[in-house]
């Protein structure tokens, strides 16, 4: 998953930042906030953010809302081939308060 090379982050490192990616990725609807998400990794929010930069190139908050887009993009595409959907209208509420709170937590 991740590009690190192994004189920037030790091994324990590399697996809690990968760790913290898959839990982002996992529910990028509602993803766990910052202090969830060092919890998972046992760092610190700052040591979090320079590890998550060193192996994926991107800040936590940048990688959230990529996935964030991802989940909506394949929802959307689900939806256009099941012939849309009665509920739409609240998914897309629903989505924008996700959207809010995501980039509010990180």
């Amino acid at each position: 998953m991740a590009w690190c090379e192994p004189e920037e982050l030790s091994p324990w490192q590399e697996e809690a930042v990968e760790q913290v990616a898959w839990a982002i990725s996992e529910d990028a609807v509602f993803p766990p906030d910052m202090e969830a998400l060092c919890a998972v990794a046992g760092m610190s929010p700052m040591h979090l953010e320079r590890a998550f930069h060193l192996c994926f190139g991107v800040s936590l908050k940048s990688y959230a809302h990529t996935e964030w887009q991802k989940r909506l993009q394949q929802e959307r595409e689900r939806e256009q081939r099941d012939g849309g959907c009665a509920r739409g209208r609240d998914r897309d509420r629903e989505r924008e308060v996700a959207r809010e709170w995501l980039i509010a937590a990180i």
